[in-house]
């Protein structure tokens, strides 16, 4: 979907993931980068999950509904 694709992670957002990610994996160094660009990923579903949330309520604030009683 376009809205999902539109979305990316700032360089700030990147550099607090690979930070958080520093702290909890300092004992495991290959595993360390499989882990840094696993946690990013996950920020960037959030973000994206987020963004597609936010535009389908504003779909919906936007458009009116029309029930029929006929197709029920």
């Amino acid at each position: 979907m376009v809205v999902r694709d539109a979305v990316a992670l700032t360089p700030s957002e990147i550099a607090e993931g690979q930070a958080l990610t520093t702290r909890a994996q300092d004992s495991d160094p290959p595993n360390a980068v499989a882990g840094r660009e696993r946690a990013i990923q996950d920020m960037l579903l959030q973000k994206q999950q987020r963004a597609l949330q936010a535009y389908q309520a504003a779909l919906k604030a936007k458009v009116p509904i029309t029930i029929r009683r006929e197709l029920l």
